[in-house]
C-alpha cells in the first residue's frame, strides 16, 4: 500500500479548492453590517504638519467615522519589534499614524470609515492637512555623513542599530595573504507585489469584548500578541486572529503594520465589521521594502586559493522606521555570511540606518540572498585572478564533514549559529555530475549562432532551518477512522498541508488520503 508519505509527491491537498475557484480570500469574505476603510497616506516623503481638518469629512455621505494620531490611546503606541531586539532601535518604532511629522511616501496619516470603499476614499480627498515639506535623505551612506537631515532629531543620529561580530585575528590573516581581494557591492531594493494585496476584516463582539480579525497570514500568533500590546488588552481570548487562503506571501506578510491595529480600533469604535485592502500602488509604497543594502568586503588568501580571512562593513536602509522585522534582514546578514566554508578569521559588521523610504522587512530569503552573493562573487573574483577553476576554489575550503557540528561563531538572535550536520564536498560532487560541469564548460566555448554568448555561473550556500519558535498540533482520530491535524502553522502557498499529512501518515502508518 502506498501510503504517500515522507519521500513522495502525492497531488497537494491545498490545491483542490484553489483549482475548482472555491479559495476564500480576504475580498471574498463578508460579514453581515460591514463597511469600509480608507487609509490616507502621506504624500511627502518627510514633511511636518500641525493641523488636520476633518469637518469636510465628517460630513461627507456615508461616512461613519474619521481617525487621527489624536483619537489613538497613548496616539498609538510604538509598533514592537519581534526579533533581533536592539534597544537604539526602539527609538525608531513607527507609531500607527503619524503624528506631526510624515517620514516617508505612503506613511498612513489617518483613516476614514464610510460604508462603502468608494465614498471613503472620496471622502479622504477632503482631508485638509497642513504638509510643510522637510529635506528628504534616500541613500544610506548619505544619512550617516555629517549634517544629514535626522528622522529623530531628538537621537542626534540616523543609525538605529549596530552589531559587529569577530572570529580570529583578521589583521594578521590579511597580513599574511598572498592576495586580497576587495569591492563595493550594492544591493537594490526590492518589493514584493502579491497578486493578492494586503487586506483584513475586523469585527468587534461588543458582548464578549472581543475582537476576530480575518486576513491575517503567516505569523497570526505573533501578531495576536501584538495586537493584544497595542489595544492595552491582557486576556488573550479577548483576540481572535483567522487565516484565509493567500494570493501569495514573499515574505512581506510576515509583519504587524499599522492597518493590524488600525482596522481592529476601527472595529472597535464603530461597532461595525470594517473591511480595508490597499490597491496596488498603496501595495508599492506601504507594505513592507527589503533588500537595499551596501557592502565593502575584502578576501584573504593563499596563493593556492586557500581562504584566510573574510570581513564585511555594510549598510542596511531599513527605511524610515524599524518595524517587526526591521533588525531581521542585518541580522540574518551577518549571521549567514560566512557560509560553507573554514574562515580562520572572520570579522562582520552593520549599521542599520534610517532613510525617507518605505520601511523594510523580510523578503524571499531575507538577509540570506544579499550576503551570499556578496561573498560568492568575492570568491569568483578571486578565482579568476589565481587562475583556478570557480568550483575547485570553493571544493578546497568547503567545511569537511567531519567538522559537524561546526559553531561558525556567529549569532542568529543572539543564538549561537550552529551547523549541525552535512557533507558539503560530496553535495558539490553530486551537483557536478548532476549538470555535466565539465561538459557545460566546453558548450561555454563553444560559438553559438547569432553572436550570443554563454555564461556559467556557480554559488555554494548554506541555508538556515528551526530557528523560529516552537509549534504544537493537536492529532485527533475520528469514528471513521480518518486523522484531523490541528495546527498554528500557516500557510502562504509552501504546501505546509501538505507536508504535514505525509508526516502524520508515515508516523501513523495511515494513507495520506486520510489525513485532513
Amino acid at each position: 500500500m502506498d501510503l504517500n508519505g515522507i519521500g513522495s509527491s502525492p497531488l497537494r491537498k491545498e490545491d483542490w479548492p484553489l483549482l475548482r475557484g472555491e479559495g476564500t480570500f480576504v475580498a471574498d469574505f463578508k460579514r453581515p453590517g460591514m463597511v469600509h476603510a480608507f487609509v490616507v497616506r502621506s504624500p511627502f516623503a518627510h514633511a511636518r504638519f500641525t493641523r488636520i481638518d476633518s469637518g469636510e469629512v465628517q460630513s461627507a455621505p456615508g461616512v461613519i467615522d474619521v481617525i487621527t494620531a489624536a483619537d489613538l490611546p497613548d496616539r498609538g503606541r510604538p509598533i514592537p519589534t519581534r526579533m533581533f531586539k536592539d534597544e537604539g532601535a526602539n527609538r525608531y518604532l513607527q507609531r500607527p499614524l503619524a503624528d506631526g511629522v510624515a517620514r516617508y511616501s505612503g506613511e498612513p496619516v489617518a483613516v476614514v470609515i464610510a460604508d462603502s470603499r468608494y465614498r471613503a476614499e472620496d471622502a479622504a480627498e477632503r482631508l485638509h492637512i497642513d504638509y510643510e515639506p522637510l529635506e528628504v535623505v534616500l541613500d544610506p551612506d548619505e544619512a550617516v555623513a555629517a549634517g544629514a537631515p535626522l528622522l529623530q532629531p531628538e537621537t542626534g543620529t540616523n543609525v538605529a542599530g549596530r552589531l559587529e561580530l569577530n572570529l580570529g585575528d583578521i589583521e594578521e590573516a590579511f597580513s599574511q595573504a598572498d592576495l586580497v581581494v576587495e569591492d563595493e557591492f550594492r544591493i537594490q531594493r526590492h518589493a514584493a507585489v502579491p497578486l493578492e494585496t494586503r487586506g483584513l476584516l475586523a469585527e468587534y463582539d461588543q458582548t464578549t469584548e472581543t475582537v476576530t480579525v480575518w486576513g491575517a497570514a503567516k505569523i497570526p500568533h505573533v501578531n495576536k500578541k501584538i495586537l493584544l500590546h497595542m489595544l492595552g488588552w491582557s486576556d488573550e481570548r479577548r483576540v481572535r486572529l483567522v487565516e484565509l487562503h493567500v494570493g501569495g506571501g514573499f515574505g512581506a506578510r510576515g509583519e504587524f503594520y499599522p492597518e493590524d491595529y488600525l482596522i481592529p480600533l476601527a472595529a472597535i469604535r464603530t461597532g461595525r465589521p470594517v473591511a480595508w485592502a490597499e490597491d496596488r500602488e498603496e501595495n508599492l509604497r506601504a507594505t513592507n521594502h527589503s533588500r537595499e543594502q551596501v557592502h565593502r568586503a575584502a578576501l584573504a588568501l593563499k596563493k593556492d586559493g586557500t581562504f584566510l580571512g573574510l570581513k564585511d562593513s555594510f549598510i542596511n536602509n531599513t527605511g524610515a522606521y524599524v518595524r517587526t522585522h526591521g533588525m531581521t534582514v542585518p541580522g540574518l546578514s551577518i549571521s549567514m555570511l560566512p557560509g560553507p566554508y573554514r574562515w580562520p578569521a572572520y570579522h562582520g559588521e552593520y549599521r542599520s540606518v534610517v532613510t525617507n523610504k518605505t520601511p523594510a522587512g523580510t523578503y524571499r530569503s531575507p538577509g540570506r540572498f544579499e550576503v551570499n552573493f556578496v561573498r560568492e562573487r568575492l570568491v569568483d573574483m578571486a578565482a579568476r585572478r589565481l587562475g583556478l577553476d570557480p568550483l575547485e576554489i570553493r571544493r578546497r575550503n568547503l567545511l569537511s564533514k567531519t567538522s559537524f557540528p561546526f559553531d561558525t561563531g556567529t549569532l542568529f538572535d543572539e543564538h549561537p549559529v550552529v551547523y549541525d550536520s552535512g557533507d558539503y564536498e560530496l553535495l558539490l560532487e553530486k551537483a557536478m555530475a548532476s549538470f555535466d560541469y565539465e561538459g557545460l564548460k566546453r558548450w561555454r566555448h563553444e560559438a553559438p549562432a547569432g553572436g550570443l554568448l554563454r555564461g556559467l555561473g556557480t554559488a555554494y550556500f548554506v541555508e538556515k532551518a528551526g530557528p523560529a519558535e516552537r509549534e504544537y498540533a493537536r492529532v485527533e482520530l475520528n469514528s471513521s477512522g480518518d486523522v484531523l491535524v490541528f495546527t498554528g502553522t500557516a500557510s502562504v502557498g509552501q504546501g505546509v498541508e501538505t507536508v504535514l499529512a505525509q508526516v502524520c501518515a508515515s508516523h501513523l502508518g495511515l494513507p495520506y488520503e486520510r489525513v485532513k
